[in-house]
């Protein structure tokens, strides 16, 4: 689902500014508020963690403002498509005060501002059809930003859990419990389903839970093998994933002395070895992938080390192992939460090591900007 045009009733929703790109700025009542979206990622809606305790208390900043005495939503016109984006798809970016949504076929970008959070760590930053979903690692409170609605605080099932990741429905979330190591499904409308899901026996870091890119949870047990989750197995990977997607994952296989690159099927576990220089693996953060597959299985945007404390991004042909280096300066603790693929698979979009939206060609690997005035983003999804 798409935000709305801005034409229409909204009087019920609040005041909602709308700015004229290169024109005078105008306000007035009336219009349609943007509609969120919230469709699970695959790549580009992954959480990160970085190593701390799943039930620490978050610093506590200032008072919440309510709701109702957040500015207005804006609207920004810039009279002309993005790309040349026809397709109604739509990229969301977070970032300290707003969720920023791109409409790059209709030239919209869409700012819906968020109450201050409450300390510094990482988020949960979901998007599917009716809403999206930023939460806090933690006991913070987060909040839900409805279709054509203001920022809410979360309620019932979605404060369950350390943390939340996107479920196997475009409406479904994993609620991931650090004590119990359980998995739960809940929905976006805060409701708990029947599906728990407690990891057998003992050993399992649950800090670690991740997307598998297609519904599921990857997540690892103390020893560093991985596993695969879903309401119907737990496979192990045998493999060390450094991509995720939702028709393929990217990984490396070790046998004796000898590792190769290898193409995972994520349905079937099966695999074969891609062609090419094995990836140089990099110190992932906990609860990170550090790439991203494309969403047709084509390609893979990989974090590679590139010197001392130096990181690079690659582009890997999934059917040749050819890889492409992408000349954006990403940060070293980068992952597939600051990638995000168009659901066409024509266009990678990437933050860079300032917070900077770019789009690359993956046929031709030219790096383009958007030309829109955007805030430093800090994290990526697809709606």
């Amino acid at each position: 689902m798409a935000f709305g045009s801005g034409r229409g009733d909204d009087r019920e929703h609040g005041e909602v500014e709308y700015v004229q790109f290169g024109g005078p700025r105008k306000r007035r009542r009336g219009g349609r508020l943007p509609q969120l979206a919230l469709a699970c990622l695959v790549i580009a809606a992954a959480v990160i963690i970085v190593g701390q305790s799943l039930r620490g208390n978050a610093p506590v900043t200032a008072p919440t403002p309510k709701p109702s005495a957040l500015p207005p939503v804006s609207v920004l016109n810039v009279g002309h498509r993005l790309l040349g984006v026809r397709a109604g798809w739509e990229l969301f970016g977070l970032d300290q005060a707003d969720v920023v949504a791109i409409q790059f076929a209709r030239g919209y970008v869409i700012r819906t501002p968020l109450p201050p959070p409450e300390g510094s760590g990482p988020v949960s930053f979901l998007v599917g059809p009716q809403a999206a979903i930023v939460r806090p690692i933690g006991k913070a409170p987060g909040y839900l930003v409805p279709d054509g609605g203001r920022a809410q605080p979360l309620t019932g099932a979605l404060t369950t859990g350390d943390l939340l990741l996107p479920g196997p429905g475009p409406s479904q979330e994993w609620a991931v419990d650090g004590i119990s190591s359980t998995l739960s499904l809940v929905t976006s409308a805060g409701r708990m389903t029947s599906v728990h899901i407690a990891l057998p026996a003992s050993g399992w870091a649950v800090q670690s839970a991740m997307p598998d890119g297609r519904g599921g949870v990857l997540i690892s047990r103390v020893t560093g093998a991985e596993y695969d989750v879903t309401p119907d197995s737990l496979l192990r990977v045998g493999a060390t994933l450094v991509a995720v997607g939702p028709k393929a994952w990217l990984g490396i296989r070790c046998h004796a002395s000898t590792c190769h690159n290898v193409v995972i099927n994520p349905t079937t576990h099966t695999w074969r070895i891609l062609p090419g220089r094995v990836l140089p693996l990099v110190a992932k953060p906990l609860q990170s992938v550090p790439g991203a597959v494309a969403p047709n299985g084509s390609a893979a945007a990989v974090l590679v080390a590139s010197g001392s404390e130096r990181m690079a991004l690659d582009l890997i042909n999934l059917s040749s192992g050819t890889a492409a280096r992408i000349p954006i300066p990403v940060a070293q603790n980068s992952s597939n939460q600051t990638l995000a693929w168009s659901p066409d698979s024509k266009w990678l979009f990437v933050l860079s090591v300032d917070g900077k939206l770019f789009a690359v060609n993956a046929r031709s690997h030219q790096v383009e900007s958007l030309g829109v005035p955007l805030p430093r983003l800090s994290q990526l999804a697809m709606g």
